[in-house]
């Protein structure tokens, strides 16, 4: 599988959606590092390049390209105690190929790329409500690493227009919600 999701939760690995060379994918897994993977519940909804993070022990997956090869702003929460993916308030914008990461308890989804085939360099957050952030890509990239590390939101690399970035970024909630670049990575990459 390609295109897939994958997030740490509670000392397990977490692997949804993708895509397998002919087929968007519902399909999930867990990997235990006691007992090796396990298939989980099907997702509500076959998705590939879609994003996920962690909020309050819960899955939040979000976005994607659907089954048609189309991108969503359709967004799957799973609860690993109740074993189950629910429906989940939709992102502002449809969204593949971006970020997701949680900081201080609010998600923050960014970048990507949109239904109309254009690399996005908007932001949005989820608090109770998604709605549009001040974090904004320069340039805007979709296919990229993205971390919460300490105080902020790391992104890494990712592609532009033109091709793959060395470009490496930090975002933090600090009062004006700033960016600031750090080190580049000695090879562009992206994916």
């Amino acid at each position: 599988r390609s295109l897939f999701a994958m997030v740490a939760v509670q000392g397990k690995l977490y692997a949804a959606g993708g895509y397998d060379g002919n087929n968007t994918l519902a399909t999930a897994e867990a990997f235990d590092p006691a007992s090796g993977w396990t298939p989980m519940p099907t997702l509500r909804h076959a998705r590939a390049d879609a994003a996920a993070a962690v909020l309050d022990g819960r899955i939040v997956l979000s976005g994607g390209r659907d089954d048609d090869g189309e991108p969503t702003d359709d967004v799957e929460v799973y609860d690993p105690e109740a074993d189950r993916w629910e429906s989940f308030d939709g992102l502002e914008t449809e969204r593949e190929g971006h970020g997701l990461a949680t900081l201080g308890g609010t998600l923050f989804a960014l970048g990507g790329a949109d239904g109309e085939g254009s690399l996005l360099a908007t932001s949005e957050s989820y608090t109770g409500d998604w709605e549009p952030y001040s974090w904004t890509l320069d340039p805007a990239r979709a296919r990229f690493g993205m971390v919460t590390v300490g105080d902020g939101v790391v992104v890494v690399g990712g592609f532009s227009a033109f091709g793959p970035l060395q470009r490496v970024d930090r975002f933090t909630t600090d009062g004006a919600s700033s960016s600031s670049a750090l080190a580049p990575l000695p090879t562009a990459r992206g994916g």
